[in-house]
């Protein structure tokens, strides 16, 4: 992460628009990545023993008001990691495999909907084990 930012700030204001998703995707991955680590040492410390699993995402992706920040926050993550992975595709193979970054980028939206279909219950119901709804209903007292 600090590479990625160090990079950012020494190449100045990106060039075309493979440049700035490569930009801005990383951009988002070092803020998801500090939040989520964060957020994960707070979990295990208020909760312990507390396993932040998919149960944990499933908790607070699933019901509103949390779900309003969730499915973005994880949605955005899953498709800012295809679409670095694509800027550097096209950087480094474009002349190879010219359409792979462009597949890249719409397997990342397809995996980021379906992972989030799941978390969310439409592909079928989510059993909350009790400590995750234990999780669930705290998280939802703080926000009243």
């Amino acid at each position: 992460m600090a590479l990625g930012l160090i990079l950012v700030i020494r190449r100045g204001r990106p060039r075309g628009g493979w440049a700035w998703l490569q930009a801005l995707s990383g951009l988002y991955l070092v803020f998801f990545l500090t939040q989520h680590i964060a957020a994960v040492f707070w979990a295990r410390s208020a909760f312990a023993p507390f396993d932040t699993n998919v149960y944990w995402a499933a908790a607070v992706a699933s019901r509103p008001p949390l779900s309003l920040y969730f499915i973005p926050y994880y949605g955005l993550a899953i498709m800012a990691v295809f679409a670095h992975i694509a800027a550097a595709l096209h950087f480094r193979q474009a002349h190879s495999m010219p359409r792979l970054p462009n597949i890249t980028l719409g397997a990342g939206v397809l995996i980021s909907v379906l992972i989030l279909a799941a978390l969310t219950g439409f592909l079928g119901p989510v059993s909350l084990p009790p400590a995750y709804q234990a999780f669930l209903s705290s998280m939802e007292e703080r926000l009243r």
